[in-house]
């Protein structure tokens, strides 16, 4: 009777020290994974330090973020829109589309920046536009 309780702790070490490597594992590949390769287009160290040297207050990092997701997320839905329309010139009907995406998240985060911050916002989002232009283009 009092080897089952003991096989049963032994099973649940052992459960639990198989989750403990499993974790131990996963964790250890996800942090060398992570390097500037493997970083989408708008977090490249480039242009990573335009936005630690813009300084933004609470407010302005909140305006940042969901403008930043808006925008890309909205983009292979524009680019696919434009193309399903089909029709003659659709290179450039994408380029409007997106450009007008981009417009909207640079109008939204620099008129919350200072004037000191939009050199460095401009600099990014230079950066910005053209790493995901070219990230849409190699697809």
């Amino acid at each position: 009777m009092t080897s089952l309780p003991h096989q049963a702790k032994l099973g649940f070490f052992s459960i639990m020290t198989g989750y403990l490597m499993l974790f131990a594992s996963v964790t250890s590949s996800a942090a060398e994974t992570v390097n500037a390769e493997n970083l989408p287009p708008f977090m490249k160290p480039e242009l990573l330090a335009h936005i630690v040297a813009m300084d933004m207050t609470d407010d302005q990092k909140q305006v940042f973020r969901a403008s930043l997701g808006d925008c890309v997320s909205s983009l292979p839905g524009v680019i696919q829109r434009e193309i399903r329309r089909g029709g003659t010139d659709i290179p450039k009907r994408v380029r409007r589309a997106t450009n007008r995406k981009f417009n909207a998240f640079d109008k939204a985060v620099s008129k919350t920046l200072t004037a000191e911050q939009r050199t460095h916002w401009s600099k990014y989002f230079e950066g910005f536009k053209t790493a995901m232009t070219e990230s849409y283009l190699s697809r």
